[in-house]
């Protein structure tokens, strides 16, 4: 029975991870596009459309990395784990306060028109 369960945990936690990476590659790539067309609209609202896109699939994968810490079974795993969410972490801070730059622009442009 143990083994059964175990087996069964594997198989959630396996697909879970794949699942929550192809939602994040879905969600970096829609947003790409969009802001692409967004840019060539000159709309510019692009670079903020962008940055939540990428922000949100960059949670997604950190989400489905963490997941994958259950059946870690190794230091050099959770080592991986801990370089790739810091690495992700730091790339969606950098993204917000980019995207909090870009809305100050945008508001300030705004007054003055």
């Amino acid at each position: 029975m143990h083994e059964i369960l175990e087996m069964g945990l594997e198989l959630i936690v396996e697909y879970g991870e794949l699942l929550l990476a192809f939602t994040g590659v879905l969600v970096l790539l829609y947003h790409a596009v969009r802001g692409i067309i967004m840019m060539v609209k000159h709309d510019k609202m692009a670079p903020l459309f962008v940055g939540k896109g990428i922000s949100l699939s960059l949670e997604l994968l950190m989400c489905g990395e963490v997941l994958g810490t259950v059946l870690a079974d190794c230091p050099d795993d959770y080592i991986r784990l801990a370089v790739l969410v810091a690495l992700r972490a730091a790339m969606s801070v950098i993204i917000n306060w980019e995207m909090k730059n870009e809305r100050k622009e945008l508001e300030e442009e705004r007054e003055e028109h």
